[in-house]
C-alpha cells in the first residue's frame, strides 16, 4: 500500500497450493521466535480448523 500499517488497514492473503508451503514455513519460524509467538500460532491454527469445518 506504500505506507506503514495503521488502524483500519486490512490485508487479504489468498492461500493456494502454490504458496501454502511458504506460508507454513513462515508460521513455523514465527512460532519458534518466542513462547508468546508459539501460543499465537497455535491459537490461529485452532481458529482455522474451526473455520474449515
Amino acid at each position: 500500500m506504500g505506507h506503514s500499517s495503521k488502524n483500519g488497514d486490512a490485508l487479504e492473503y489468498i492461500i493456494n497450493k502454490d504458496n501454502a508451503d511458504v506460508l507454513f514455513d513462515i508460521m513455523k519460524i514465527f512460532a519458534m521466535c518466542s513462547k508468546r509467538h508459539n501460543y499465537d500460532i497455535i491459537e490461529i491454527i485452532k481458529i482455522l480448523v474451526k473455520l474449515s469445518k
